[in-house]
């Protein structure tokens, strides 16, 4: 059985949201202590999205459903980086976006039914 197209989307969603992410952290990072909360949320919204985008490869290694969970904790950690850091709103506004996107693709019965198909043993 080959893997769903709305998974390869998945994965390049996971994948977009890990860079805007990344590009984050460098632009939250201004050398004084302050920063380190800005940075460490970016950092852990980045983590969040490359798991989910993990969780959309071929050789995934978790179920159908911990994707979904996954990217809903990532959501979550997106919607308390936005309370946190607020000089760029839109940016979050995006990730959260791209969150909930995530999610609707990993609830999908086709995404659940490959994932826990093809899981390794």
């Amino acid at each position: 059985m080959s893997r769903p197209k709305i998974m390869k989307a998945g994965l390049a969603i996971g994948l977009l949201g890990g860079i805007i992410s990344m590009i984050l952290v460098g632009y939250a990072w201004d050398g004084s202590f302050q920063s380190i909360t800005n940075v460490g949320f970016s950092l852990l919204v980045m983590a969040l999205f490359f798991a989910t985008a993990g969780g959309f490869s071929e050789g995934a290694n978790m179920s159908g459903k911990s994707v979904a969970i996954i990217a809903a904790v990532c959501v979550a950690a997106v919607l308390i980086a936005t309370v946190y850091n607020t000089q760029f709103l839109w940016v979050h506004i995006i990730l959260m976006a791209l969150g909930v996107a995530e999610i609707m693709i990993a609830s999908s019965s086709e995404v659940i039914y490959y994932t826990d198909a093809n899981r390794p043993a």
